[in-house]
């Protein structure tokens, strides 16, 4: 045995490779370690997982640029976390349960298909509960209308040919006054 001193410019192990305890281990050049266990330290510079990928547990993760996850990824706990992202987010073939968006600073949406479940206000629309409330129908580009119930609070006007129920069977009851210019009955 060696008690005390040192072995310099000796490799230890070079034919019958076994085990060695030390207090400190310390290579100037490069270490290759079949398995590694740093303790109270840094891994500073290294890919983790870049021939073999298996999990990792961190208490904060970051990156300086890019960040790819695949498959499943779970952000925070849903009921009591805030995830804060700066920058775009793109989104593929996804689905955002649960979230408000634009909360805090609206910003524009592009959707195929638009569900609310209660009320959607729109900028020139309010359409809730089956009815559209203060709302001008038909104002830039005239259309059809067909409706059960047709009533007016104020004047209404109606330009072409006029058709008022059914003339064989319907009756036609008006209240007030009817003036007919230029016209014949």
């Amino acid at each position: 045995g060696i008690n005390a001193g040192s072995i310099d410019n000796t490799t230890i192990g070079a034919t019958t490779a076994s085990t060695g305890a030390f207090t400190t281990l310390l290579a100037s050049g490069t270490a290759t370690l079949s398995t590694v266990d740093i303790n109270g330290g840094a891994i500073d510079g290294t890919t983790i997982g870049a021939n073999t990928a298996s999990t990792g547990a961190f208490t904060t993760l970051s990156a300086s640029g890019a960040a790819t996850f695949t498959g499943d990824v779970t952000l925070g706990n849903a009921a009591t976390d805030t995830i804060t992202i700066s920058g775009t987010v793109g989104i593929n073939a996804g689905s955002i349960d649960n979230t408000t968006i634009g909360a805090t600073t609206a910003s524009t949406g592009a959707f195929t298909t638009l569900l609310a479940s209660g009320t959607a206000t729109l900028s020139t629309v309010d359409i809730n509960g089956g009815a559209i409330d203060g709302t001008t129908i038909g104002a830039n580009t005239a259309s059809t209308g067909a409706f059960t119930t047709l009533s007016a609070s104020g004047a209404a006007t109606f330009t072409g040919d006029v058709t008022l129920g059914n003339a064989a069977t319907d009756t036609i009851t008006i209240s007030g006054t009817v003036g007919i210019n230029a016209g014949s009955i």
